[in-house]
């Protein structure tokens, strides 16, 4: 996971740099040594483009994110207009709009408590890149419009997250009907876990007897790839329910018997693969002797 460092470090360094570029500027382009002048001002130009292009490297990674984060603003204030459009109460049996209309609430409900922050960080950054950019008119002129821009995000934003609410409060009705049913589902989906745990316990190659052969072992190998495949599909479906439950604000449902299957699948594998090796030694000795 990338992570930007805090914007303090960007002023510092890029302050730094500028000092250090200063200070090589007021150095003296010639030096005389006795009778040799040294003439140093190709180092100092040498120097100073050096540092620029450092400084520039630190503005315009900040420019690409004030750009990136202007754009991912109006990118989802279209993503929740489109999706709280269409009204589910118009739509009574068609659970897809439904469906639809709650992953915006979802999206709404997790962007909201970070928004202020991501304004804040966003008008942060602006304030910082003014400092830095240049005394040009243009650059000022362009943060001032980037200002402008999150000033105009930012109260879009508080307008339509009151509509999302209303929507929100208008399907109560239809989405408690459906949390009821997924509950129920869930309740079905966690018996079935259960059982698979059950099955996996009685059926599972957990005994090992000395009178078994290689034969035994991929007899063994056999029952795990069946079980892995199996297990696979519960996992795949408790994502798919943790989904929903995400989605409809319920607690998450943990299934701790797929995670205690997953345990005993990796140790089984681990089990029976020491054993093919021992006796695999041991049917080569017997046909050495």
């Amino acid at each position: 996971k990338t992570v930007i460092p805090p914007f303090e470090k960007f002023d510092a360094k890029i302050t730094l740099l500028k000092e250090i570029r200063t200070r090589i500027m007021q150095i003296k382009s010639s030096v005389e040594i006795g009778w040799l002048r040294v003439n140093i001002d190709p180092l100092k130009k040498s120097l100073e483009f050096t540092l620029n292009n450092w400084i520039n490297v630190y503005v315009s990674f900040l420019q690409t994110q004030v750009r990136t984060m202007l754009v991912n603003c109006s990118d989802f204030e279209k993503y929740l207009v489109e999706g709280i459009k269409e009204d589910p109460r118009n739509y009574p049996g068609d659970q897809k709009v439904l469906m639809r209309v709650m992953e915006v609430l979802s999206k709404h409900r997790l962007v909201s408590s970070q928004l202020d922050r991501f304004f804040s960080n966003l008008k942060e950054m602006i304030l910082l890149l003014k400092k830095h950019i240049g005394e040009e008119k243009d650059n000022k002129d362009k943060m001032d419009e980037y200002l402008s821009q999150v000033d105009e995000r930012q109260s879009m934003f508080g307008q339509i997250f009151q509509q999302v609410i209303t929507v929100k409060t208008n399907i109560l009705t239809l989405q408690q009907k459906e949390t009821d049913a997924l509950k129920k589902r869930i309740e079905t989906f966690s018996l079935s876990v259960k059982d698979f745990r059950k099955q996996f316990l009685d059926n599972a190659p957990f005994t090992f007897e000395t009178s078994m052969t290689t034969s035994h072992v991929d007899q063994a190998y056999v029952s795990l790839d069946q079980f892995n495949l199996l297990l696979d599909k519960k996992k795949e479906e408790a994502l798919k329910f943790n989904g929903l439950e995400n989605l409809f604000e319920l607690e998450k449902t943990k299934y701790k018997s797929l995670q205690e299957c997953v345990t005993d699948l990796c140790k089984l594998k681990q089990f029976w693969d020491a054993v093919g090796r021992i006796l695999n030694i041991y049917q080569s000795w017997r046909e050495t002797l």
